[in-house]
């Protein structure tokens, strides 16, 4: 416990200097230490302070999704920024993807280099994931029709306003 508390401060203190190569090593000996969920939200926050002082160059990505993904982030911020690449992530999530793609919105705002888009099938079309083998087959086909007609429909309304590369 006291090794923790040690490299956890560590990290801290080397957060609030301009040191990439302090900074790395202070997050290795604490990750090594402490590898839970709690000890990556506390890298991911440490790596936004630290990178806040330096002038690197972000990858800006915005993730919409139809399921919160909360837990994602900050994994993929720590694994990320130990590769090398300095990544700033806009999440819009609950179903809320069709919306920011086809209004103006913080989506816009956040001037994303590029937008990834993932849907879980129960969210956006439920008979397909659930209930395929009791609904027919017209059904089945107007709910595909539906779900791909929003997505095509979505990403032409952003295209309009944007040309950042959108990935499903």
């Amino acid at each position: 416990m006291i090794e923790q508390q040690s490299v956890k401060q560590q990290l801290r203190d080397a957060s609030n200097g301009t040191n990439l190569s302090n900074f790395l090593d202070a997050l290795g000996a604490f990750r090594a230490v402490d590898p839970t969920v709690p000890a990556t939200q506390f890298c991911a926050n440490r790596i936004k302070h630290f990178q806040s002082r330096i002038q690197g160059i972000p990858l800006r990505i915005a993730i919409l999704s139809s399921f919160t993904l909360e837990l994602i982030e900050p994994a993929l911020r720590v694994s990320e920024f130990c590769s090398g690449r300095d990544l700033y992530f806009k999440n819009i999530a609950y179903d809320q993807w069709a919306s920011a793609l086809s209004t103006t919105s913080e989506l816009d705002e956040f001037n994303a280099d590029i937008v990834l888009i993932i849907l879980h099938l129960e969210d956006v079309g439920p008979l397909l994931a659930r209930k395929h083998l009791e609904t027919s087959e017209i059904t089945l086909d107007e709910e595909e029709a539906q779900l791909l007609g929003l997505m095509q429909s979505a990403v032409e309304s952003f295209r309009i306003r944007q040309s950042t590369p959108v990935v499903f």
